[in-house]
């Protein structure tokens, strides 16, 4: 089995899942070569027939069929041109730092290599951040709507006025995060209060 590594796509490839690139066929235009038998409609000792056994000619099944290799119809590997052959093991050592977040890329002598991740830009950690600031602020938005319904309905509320505030306090901070000189670096992001249990 022959594994590769395509360099546009940065895919892997095998033999054995893609197809090879040449299978070997029995020669089409093999001619089977013809012996003389025994005719076996000949019958001893009649009369009607010559004295002697007739012979026919038959094919000799006794001569292997020669074979070809042809191009395989149904390889789904790339040009060669685009493929680096790659032996099992460096393939399976690829495949699981893959697995753990490194990237494969070729190294200096052109070979496929595993390689540290990029670091995402300025822009995409902003981005994950906000989508974290606004799950957070939609996972409280229940407990601040409770809160106010109960304090119509002149009900005792769940939560304490301390609770509440401290609660409000940090959807405030929340709301600001974006603004905020640190923002969007993890270690800086608003904490919740400590009472406060999100899934």
């Amino acid at each position: 089995m022959e594994f590769f590594y395509g360099r546009p796509s940065g895919g892997f490839y095998s033999s054995a899942s893609h197809g090879p690139r040449t299978i070997t066929i029995d020669d089409p235009t093999f001619e089977r070569p013809k012996i003389l038998v025994p005719d076996p409609a000949y019958i001893a000792g009649d009369q009607s027939q010559e004295e002697s056994v007739p012979m026919i000619e038959i094919d000799d099944l006794g001569v292997p069929v020669p074979q070809i290799t042809v191009d395989n119809p149904e390889c789904l590997l790339p040009p060669a041109s685009d493929l680096i052959e790659i032996s099992i093991e460096h393939y399976q050592s690829l495949l699981e730092a893959q697995s753990n977040g490194m990237r494969i890329d070729l190294d200096d002598s052109g070979r496929p290599a595993a390689i540290a991740p990029f670091s995402p830009s300025i822009e995409t950690l902003r981005d994950n951040d906000r989508c974290w600031r606004d799950y957070q602020l939609k996972q409280t938005d229940g407990m601040v709507n409770r809160h106010r319904d109960e304090l119509e309905a002149g009900q005792a509320t769940t939560l304490s006025v301390e609770h509440y505030m401290a609660l409000q306090a940090y959807r405030g901070a929340l709301r600001d995060w974006p603004e905020h000189s640190s923002f969007p670096y993890i270690s800086a992001r608003p904490s919740a209060p400590t009472w406060l249990v999100l899934t």
